[in-house]
């Protein structure tokens, strides 16, 4: 008898652990399902595009005159003007955290009036016996158009912040202005106008 006891206990540790593991758990008591509500999505705040492209167009007022003043003189201050005139805007967009309107500033700055220059050039009537500085003339008023012409497209159409919109009730009673343009056939404007 001895005996067979100890043979059952010896199956019973064998067989005990193999067993338990395949016995199916005590079912827990449902507890209902609770409906959780609905996050509402993260929004970003409303934003409005803010322009400083008067910051730019001042920097281009400051090199036109610096090119004028210097070749009224004959002095390199124009050299200086010019220095001023293609890395002042990209420098602006930058400090604006606007790194690739600056690229963009610089290839406008540069290519137009190289565009310009070169189709001022292509223009001039030259001939046969036209010297060595004919058609000097319409290159460099075709790169003054291009220069002219890249200062407005980077003025308008790149100078903008992003920023956070204000509340509907805060610009009453605030003073506005915007710059306006108009060309027609005879002349070209340039302008502000606000609200005051």
């Amino acid at each position: 008898m001895k005996w067979c006891s100890a043979a059952a206990l010896a199956i019973l540790t064998v067989v005990a652990p193999a067993w338990a593991e395949n016995v199916p758990p005590e079912p827990q008591s449902e507890k209902p399902a609770v409906a959780k509500a609905p996050q509402p999505e993260k929004t970003d705040p409303p934003t409005q595009l803010r322009w400083y492209g008067w910051q730019t167009l001042m920097a281009d007022g400051a090199s036109a005159s610096l090119i004028a003043a210097g070749l009224s003189s004959e002095t390199s201050v124009a050299f200086f003007g010019l220095g001023t005139y293609v890395f002042s805007a990209p420098i602006i967009h930058g400090a604006h955290d606007k790194g690739w309107q600056g690229v963009a500033s610089l290839g406008l700055r540069v290519t137009l009036p190289l565009v310009g220059g070169v189709a001022g050039g292509a223009a001039a009537d030259c001939g046969a016996g036209g010297g060595m500085f004919c058609g000097l003339g319409e290159t460099v008023i075709g790169g003054m158009v291009g220069m002219i012409g890249a200062a407005i497209i980077d003025s308008a159409a790149l100078a903008y912040d992003r920023v956070p919109a204000a509340p509907a009730g805060d610009r009453a009673g605030k003073p506005t202005w915007t710059p306006t343009v108009a060309v027609d056939q005879k002349r070209i404007g340039v302008g502000v106008q606000g609200t005051f």
